[in-house]
């Protein structure tokens, strides 16, 4: 795994000229679980302490090698329906999560898609052998990632509405505020 552990993560701390903390860097940066540790996002992390400990969208930056495979993973519908799930917090349960991904059926893959993009965190809903085959359930891991896929969301939903995305978020706030 790549990654720093909470462990790792308080020593850095230390030594480091900084006032943010471990709460804030986990909230905006930890999500991974691995062997029972849970991991922190190194490029996010790292970057955010070379910033002085702003917190910010660091990994975010890295993803234009992958926005077409996104935005197309974002065309289908029952994607649509995992990602409002996801963004609400729940998790979602899938299995197969290490078969190779076959581009032709991306909208059946799409979960592994995002999942080793690094968007989720996947956790064994049970597990004893052979656990790649068991249900897993896959959550979105912190709050760059949850906000980097709303974002995400966001684009592609007015791209296809063929308005801005001002003009979305703008409707999306009236519409939530609207009183029946």
């Amino acid at each position: 795994f790549y990654g720093i552990t909470k462990d790792e993560l308080d020593v850095i701390l230390t030594k480091v000229n900084t006032k943010v903390t471990s709460d804030e860097m986990k909230d905006w940066y930890n999500g991974y679980h691995f062997d029972g540790e849970m991991i922190y996002n190194l490029w996010s992390t790292l970057s955010s302490l070379l910033h002085g400990g702003k917190l910010g969208y660091y990994w975010k930056d890295t993803l234009n090698s992958s926005k077409m495979l996104m935005d197309q993973v974002l065309l289908f519908d029952n994607t649509q329906e995992y990602l409002h799930k996801l963004l609400l917090g729940q998790m979602i349960s899938r299995k197969n999560i290490n078969k190779p991904i076959k581009l032709e059926n991306i909208h059946e893959n799409f979960h592994r898609v995002l999942l080793f993009g690094g968007y989720f965190n996947p956790t064994s809903a049970f597990c004893e052998s052979n656990c790649y085959i068991h249900p897993w359930n896959l959550s979105i891991p912190n709050k760059e990632i949850k906000d980097v896929l709303a974002e995400s969301v966001s684009k592609w939903v007015a791209s296809k509405l063929n308005i801005s995305i001002t003009d979305y978020q703008t409707f999306t706030a009236q519409f939530t505020n609207l009183k029946l």
